[in-house]
């Protein structure tokens, strides 16, 4: 996460000013990589799709011919871990679930910006999916698995994925994403447990990427929210305090980086009518 934080930025190991430390990043990941293309170490496949993104993205934005083998091994892995018909969950092939697939397509999507080919049948199985956890009177709603009901989260990851499926499905169920979702804009509100930076991400990167207008509204509420609680003074300062719902488990490098993507999501990827 702080290396695509790095990369979002313009940083890489062979120019910027941190290039040392994207070069130690980089080189920690490929390291721990198995011959199979497994980057998880001790981590699911949560670390797979994180680390094999910000291996695509650094791949993609130097050209680095090291990287190839490592980055084409990485998204193998994940091919090879999806569940025929279906998506992705902690391990390979046990099982699906929303947020794990959701992390598995932003990779897909990071290697087909670099240049990977992804055959047509692993989105394919993702749309089977997302119809399997698709609530909402217009299907725009979406569970974390089937028998739950819709969160906003879910719904946001659930929107980014259905983005990436054939066009003609693209937009379905968006009438009722977008205004669903616009119900809970970001505010930095830690005590009322509303600060949720997972959420914001992925709702962040589905408006952009939709060209939706909403994305405007939101932007500037998001924008107004991290700042507001970014740290400004002492030995913290420029970071975030782990006051998420997941700081507790990731702590202040999780929460800073997870809200230095939110800021960064423009960088990353263009909105549809601009890919034309």
């Amino acid at each position: 996460l702080c290396l695509l934080s790095y990369l979002g930025a313009g940083y890489t190991h062979v120019k910027g000013d941190h290039r040392e430390t994207v070069r130690k990043a980089v080189n920690w990941l490929v390291v721990g990589q198995k011959g199979d293309g497994n980057l998880q170490r001790e981590g699911q496949m949560y670390s797979q799709a994180i680390a094999a993104a910000a291996l695509c993205e650094c791949y993609s934005m130097t050209g680095d011919k090291r990287l190839e083998e490592p980055v084409r091994k990485a998204v193998e892995f994940i091919l090879k871990s999806q569940n025929p018909g279906a998506g992705w969950r902690y391990q390979p092939r046990v099982d699906n679930d929303t947020s794990v697939t959701g992390w598995q397509i932003l990779a897909l999507k990071s290697a087909m910006i670099a240049g990977i080919k992804i055959p047509p049948e692993h989105f394919e199985w993702v749309e089977k999916w997302l119809d399997c956890v698709r609530r909402g009177d217009g299907g725009g709603q979406y569970t974390y698995m089937p028998g739950h009901g819709a969160t906003p989260t879910m719904t946001a990851e659930g929107w980014f994925c259905q983005l990436l499926m054939k066009e003609q499905t693209r937009t379905r169920g968006q009438s009722e994403t977008i205004p669903y979702l616009m119900q809970y804009m970001p505010s930095w509100n830690p005590k009322g447990g509303g600060v949720n930076l997972y959420f914001w991400y992925y709702a962040t990167l589905a408006l952009h990427m939709s060209g939706a207008p909403e994305f405007q509204k939101w932007n500037q509420a998001l924008t107004k929210a991290l700042l507001s609680g970014q740290v400004k003074s002492g030995p913290g300062a420029g970071s975030w305090d782990p006051v998420d719902v997941l700081g507790e488990r990731g702590g202040r490098i999780y929460t800073t980086a997870a809200a230095t993507l939110c800021l960064e999501v423009y960088y990353r990827y263009l909105p549809f009518y601009k890919q034309r």
